[in-house]
This record gives structure tokens, sequence and C-alpha cells, in this order.
């Protein structure tokens, strides 16, 4: 629909408002340090590796915990540290995510305290943000502190 000469300062008005609002909207999202999640090719086909649990820094030499959120099928697939596992995810709206039907092999292991948590943390989480940058995930619950990160690691 075209703006007639009668109509186009309040045309006018209402473009300038629109495209200020978008303006405004993006320089907040840019400017929190935390880049929102508008799309889940984001997150998905990248190995993610843990790098804190519960607040706590995790550091390992070998089998540190992972997993890559496969972005066609919406599989979940990875390593607890000792177990590998598998299961699916829903992300939906920005920055939702669910894991449900987590399935692992049940190796017995020394120190399996970190995967069990792990493993109970999919089962919690109901959100996710990435850093600005793109290197850093958080799996959260609500509006709590991080249950666990992870970096990018590819």
């Amino acid at each position: 629909m075209m703006c007639k000469k009668v109509f186009y300062p309040v045309c006018l008005m209402i473009a300038l408002g629109a495209a200020s609002c978008h303006s405004t909207k993006q320089s907040a999202k840019q400017s929190s340090g935390v880049a929102t999640i508008d799309d889940a090719q984001k997150v998905t086909d990248k190995k993610w590796q843990l790098i804190e649990l519960h607040g706590t820094a995790f550091s390992a030499s070998v089998n540190v915990p992972y997993f890559v959120l496969r972005g066609g099928s919406q599989r979940i697939e990875g390593s607890g540290g000792c177990n590998t596992f598998t299961g699916e995810y829903e992300a939906s709206g920005i920055g939702r995510i669910k894991f449900s039907k987590i399935a692992a092999t049940q190796k017995a292991c020394l120190k399996m305290e970190t995967e069990d948590e792990l493993f109970k943390i999919l089962g919690m989480v109901d959100n996710y943000t990435l850093s600005a940058d793109g290197k850093t995930l958080s799996l959260n619950r609500a509006r709590m502190a991080p249950l666990a990160r992870f970096e990018s690691v590819n």
C-alpha cells in the first residue's frame, strides 16, 4: 500500500519508528556480550567439550566429556568421559532446548561422578546461551546460574 501525499508524514513517522526499534534491539543484543540464539545452526554440528560443571572448572587430559548436536536429525551424541551416549533434543524458540531419550553404554569406570552429574544435568536443562564469540555454550535451567559450560573444539 502506497502512502498518498496527505498521509506521507504519518507513513514516514511509522517507518522511522520501526527502524529505530530494530536498531535499538540490535544494539542491546550486541552490547550485552551474550549472543542470543535466533537459529540453532550456531550450536549444531560442533563438538562441545566440558569446561565447567556447577561453577567449578573442569580439566582433564584424557576422556573429557563432550557432545555434538546433530542439526538435521535433532540427535545428541557424545561421551560422559567413560560411557558414550545418544539421545534426542528439541530446540524451540530463542535459546530453548530440551534433551530426551538419553541412553548410554554401561561401562564401569573409576570416578564416574562427573559423568553421572552431566547426565543428570541433561535431564534438567531447559535453555542455553552462547557467548558473543560463539565459542562457549552454557546449559541452564530457568534463570539459575549455568549448570554446565562447554567450549567449541572445532
